[in-house]
């Protein structure tokens, strides 16, 4: 039956080969017929009296896939107009009801607020206001996972309410996850906020299970897969709390209702022939196939055409962009997830235009002006091996996990140095550093690839250090002041604000102090060593 809802193509029927068969469920086994090149033969049993060739026709030609299509065209598309407006009423009136009902549910269990709980009575009502909170609306559907390798899939039957504010993602939102096991409607504080929730609920298979009927049947093998990845990143495999669903909401213009029930018609329509493929589809996805085999012969001389147009080949796109970002971005292995899938959206983009270019020529207008990238333009520019990359200004993903002996005292650099390895402590973290010949000249290694790019450090001779991709213009007086020494890393904000009323050191002495690699005044540095001592008294006497 399976076979059949599958159904083939004209050209399957030229495809069996003489070992073809087929056989009752568990008549194929195999048998071990040489257990030390570990050779088996394949045995058939109860094979049935079917000649293949006339069970493809029959399946053809019997065509179940267009019966269903047939049958759904009868259900939701009768020929008379008014029926068809019946069908779509009842299912509208059926929602409606619904969203009621657990509105005022999610009103009693404080999912929602009183504003809110306002604004969807008045959704509910043909005529009503559209407003929450005194601020207008957007009723959006939701799109998710979407990265340069895999276009996402659309939530059908997932609605999104937001204020209609310059940013709409940073404030309140409203989700209804139809039949959802535990809040059906709830109010979150932001898209964010959302996205952290259904981590959570997605690390639970029942309630992946249960999220499956927001995907079309024909995406679901590759949008789970990729959602696994990103809920569980390697090497660790475990959950990643802060992963990004790459949540998009699709503002839309018609009423809420009539978009559920469209999204209800796709996907009825799309899954019906997942599972009853029509013969005419059967065959187009046979010359599709056709088409893609004759494409990758073809790879080879078509490369430079095909590097960034998806019709010659989504595969070599993506092992192209890997090989671009190599070239384009340090230490990129040691971004985040979404990070990572930013950026190669950000070179795919880039990659669309040029493409765009070629084709159109430089029209202007021709092509679509690249929208700047939040993350793209945090990163910095750094010269390595004479070409211009960019980075990130961090140096999180350097820090190592070792653990130093206790009692350990730094040198007059204030580095440890440990079996022939010297470690830099800086922000409550270790850093593996190595100077040039010179000595002059330092580096932060990275913890496990020695292949990876070496932030460069510079230091006042006196403990202080920065990397190269720090602004202390930009820091705080408490980051300023903890940057001092690794003791005042651990003094409390009450102790600096002492120290620095103390000795009459303002903000600015202490920036000018980190901009310019100064020492710190001497008077300064007697207030740091008083109070770090008598941090080590207080332990001491807690201690006994």
């Amino acid at each position: 039956m399976q076979a059949a809802l599958q159904n083939f193509a004209t050209s399957d029927r030229s495809r069996f080969d003489p070992y073809s068969a087929i056989l009752r469920t568990g008549g194929l086994r195999y048998r071990l017929i040489d257990s030390a090149e570990r050779r088996y033969k394949v045995e058939y049993k109860d094979r049935l009296n079917i000649n293949l060739e006339q069970f493809a026709d029959f399946c053809h030609d019997l065509d179940l896939g267009a019966r269903y299509q047939a049958h759904l065209n009868s259900v939701f598309k009768p020929s008379s107009p008014d029926a068809a407006k019946a069908v779509a009423a009842a299912f509208i009136g059926c929602e409606r009801d619904a969203v009621e009902v657990l509105a005022h549910t999610a009103m009693m269990k404080s999912d929602i607020s009183e504003a809110a709980y306002q604004m969807l009575l008045n959704m509910l009502k043909p005529a009503g206001p559209r407003r929450w909170d005194g601020k207008g609306l957007r009723y959006c559907q939701l799109h998710m996972l979407d990265t340069y390798a895999f276009s996402g899939c659309l939530l059908h039957g997932a609605l999104l309410i937001q204020q209609n504010i310059p940013d709409p993602d940073s404030g309140p939102c409203l989700v209804y996850l139809p039949a959802e096991p535990s809040n059906p409607i709830k109010q979150y504080a932001s898209l964010r906020a959302f996205n952290a929730s259904l981590v959570q609920a997605l690390d639970s298979e029942g309630y992946r299970r249960y999220f499956s009927r927001f995907i079309s049947l024909s995406q679901s093998p590759e949008f789970f897969s990729r959602l696994k990845s990103r809920l569980y990143p390697a090497p660790a495999h475990t959950l990643d709390v802060d992963a990004d669903l790459l949540l998009q909401p699709q503002p839309f213009s018609k009423p809420p209702f009539e978009l559920l029930y469209e999204h209800l018609l796709a996907k009825t329509y799309g899954d019906s022939r997942a599972i009853a493929v029509p013969s005419a589809q059967a065959d187009q996805q046979a010359r599709d196939a056709l088409l893609e085999s004759l494409k990758d012969n073809g790879m080879n001389v078509l490369n430079a055409a095909g590097l960034f147009v998806p019709v010659l080949g989504e595969v070599m796109a993506v092992v192209a962009i890997y090989q671009l970002a190599s070239a384009a971005f340090v230490a990129y292995e040691d971004w985040t997830h979404g990070e990572v899938e930013e950026a190669m959206q950000h070179i795919y983009n880039i990659g669309e235009n040029i493409a765009q270019m070629l084709v159109l020529g430089s029209v202007a207008g021709a092509v679509a002006r690249l929208e700047p990238s939040m993350f793209i333009e945090s990163l910095v520019q750094k010269r390595v091996n004479g070409s211009i990359r960019l980075g990130k200004p961090s140096v999180n993903a350097f820090a190592d996990t070792v653990s130093l002996p206790e009692g350990l005292v730094v040198n007059a650099l204030v580095l440890y140095e440990v079996d022939g390895k010297t470690w830099l402590p800086l922000d409550g973290k270790l850093y593996r550093v190595e100077a040039d010949a010179t000595g002059a000249n330092w580096r932060i290694k990275h913890p496990v690839d020695e292949r990876s790019y070496s932030p460069t450090l510079k230091h006042n001779g006196a403990g202080i250090w920065h990397h190269e991709w720090e602004n202390p213009m930009g820091w705080d007086e408490v980051k300023a002041f903890r940057r001092l020494s690794p003791a005042c890393d651990a003094f409390t904000e009450d102790e600096i604000h002492k120290v620095m009323r103390i000795t009459g050191t303002s903000e600015g002495v202490l920036r000018q102090i980190h901009v310019e690699s100064l020492r710190p005044p001497a008077l300064l540095n007697d207030a740091i060593q008083r109070v770090a001592i008598e941090r080590e008294l207080q332990g001491c006497i807690e201690a006994l």
